[in-house]
């Protein structure tokens, strides 16, 4: 048996990992099945070649209802304040 340990001290997005794990297997068609057949209502995977870069790997697409999750990608403005008063020069 084999370990794999994984620190995930900041998250790990579900899709990413599930593609990252899918390239560790001869045979991803089956685990695509077997991620299926967790019979989850409404939600399909599937694992598709993809080339970024030219970078070559596996996606996970999950799909609810036939539709994918939009990026979540956003810039993040905030406002802050000093707490301690201090001079710039």
């Amino acid at each position: 048996m084999k370990t794999l340990y994984l620190e995930c001290n900041m998250g790990a997005a579900g899709d990413m990992l599930t593609a990252a794990l899918a390239e560790l297997l001869d045979d991803k068609g089956a685990f695509e099945q077997k991620l299926n057949s967790l019979s989850i209502p409404k939600v399909r995977f599937s694992l598709e070649a993809s080339a970024k870069c030219g970078i070559k790997g596996t996606r996970a697409v999950v799909t609810i209802d036939g539709e994918e999750e939009e990026s979540g990608e956003h810039e993040y403005s905030h406002e802050h304040e000093h707490t301690n008063e201090h001079a710039h020069s």
